[in-house]
């Protein structure tokens, strides 16, 4: 790195000299500290260096060794130990300081420029991660900010389409199944009576499925039991009249949940029951929650098609509800898991720790 800034920490005079005009003859510019450790803090404010040659041995109290953890704390600066010692317990001790290099003496001029050009182009990889980590990281919280929007305005739209078809399909449909029943039957010949029985029936279905939406999306109630049997609600709902055999496996009672958390596990296994139906071509579901003193376990596995799982990432752009399954573990400190073969099925897997 041309014209890069090297403070050289250095006791002795001399020595210091001829590392100086050595690096000065690679192109780099310099500055030498002969004196004690406590002239060596001001110096690196002043020259903000982009690199530190240290010595290990120097005069007074401190070392180079104690000195750079110090450095290190204050000023994010690469350090090279540059020193004759070389044993195993000088090393060990230099090495839990985090240097970018260590150079014994007597140096070869090739070595000496090969290590710091080394520790300078490490030090920069290190800096652009860190920024490259920390963009990550804000991307990560604005699409978690998104996410949680969606999650939020699709809970509002499920409690809206609720009162929907509570107040205006629902009583609409009463009135009119009332109305029917309340029709005689002398003042109807045998073919009328036929469509209003028919009608009457068709009337009857409309409402028990018009119930069973309102019962799958309204929100999770209390006690503690209401989130399995919306669950059990859920899974009866899903696979009516499919001819697909269900199974739901739970403890008799599950701990203590927050309401966003007993939410947030419905709308997870709604979803992942929704995916069956529309993709898996299942014979055979499973939903099973277990319990331990440090965790939850949901899982929801068929016997379907399956997939490959080098797909996955590609769904996970494809489908948006993976994405949400996945964001709403995540609000709840859980992990989602999926396991997937072609032929033998998919498995649905939400960890969720326990508050101790």
């Amino acid at each position: 790195m041309a014209n890069a800034k090297i403070l050289i920490v250095e006791d002795e005079a001399i020595v210091a000299k001829d590392i100086e005009y050595t690096l000065q003859e690679l192109g780099y510019k310099t500055r030498t500290i002969t004196a004690r450790f406590h002239t060596v803090m001001s110096k690196v404010r002043q020259f903000l260096p982009d690199l530190i040659l240290m010595d290990i041995v120097l005069k007074g109290k401190i070392n180079g060794i104690s000195l750079a953890r110090r450095i290190r704390k204050k000023f994010e600066i690469p350090i090279v130990y540059l020193t004759a010692y070389g044993d195993y317990e000088t090393v060990e001790r230099a090495k839990m300081t985090g240097p970018f290099g260590y150079i014994l003496k007597p140096f070869e001029k090739n070595n000496l420029r090969t290590t710091i050009e080394l520790a300078l182009y490490k030090y920069r990889i290190e800096q652009e991660l860190r920024r490259a980590l920390k963009e990550l990281t804000r991307a990560r919280k604005r699409a978690q900010k998104l996410a949680e929007k969606v999650i939020e305005l699709q809970e509002k739209e499920r409690f809206y389409l609720a009162s929907v078809i509570h107040d205006e399909l629902l009583q609409g449909l009463v009135a009119y199944l009332y109305f029917l029943q309340r029709l005689k039957k002398s003042k109807l010949d045998d073919k009328l009576e036929r469509q209003r029985l028919e009608l009457i029936q068709t009337i009857r279905s409309g409402i028990s499925r018009a119930r069973s939406l309102i019962n799958e999306i309204q929100p999770v109630r209390e006690p503690e039991l209401g989130l399995l049997s919306m669950i059990r609600q859920s899974v009866d709902i899903r696979f009516a009249n499919l001819g697909i055999k269900t199974r739901f496996i739970h403890p008799p009672q599950l701990p203590k949940l927050g309401s966003a958390v007993k939410s947030n596990i419905l709308r997870i296994v709604q979803e992942a029951l929704m995916n069956i139906t529309k993709h898996a071509q299942a014979r055979n579901v499973v939903v099973k929650i277990s319990v331990t003193k440090k965790k939850m376990v949901l899982m929801v596995e068929d016997d379907g098609v399956g997939f490959d799982m080098s797909h996955l990432e590609k769904m996970r752009k494809d489908h948006f509800g993976l994405f949400i399954m996945e964001e709403r573990a995540r609000l709840v400190r859980g992990r989602l898991k999926i396991i997937s073969r072609p032929g033998k099925g998919t498995r649905v897997e939400c960890s969720l720790p326990l508050n101790s």
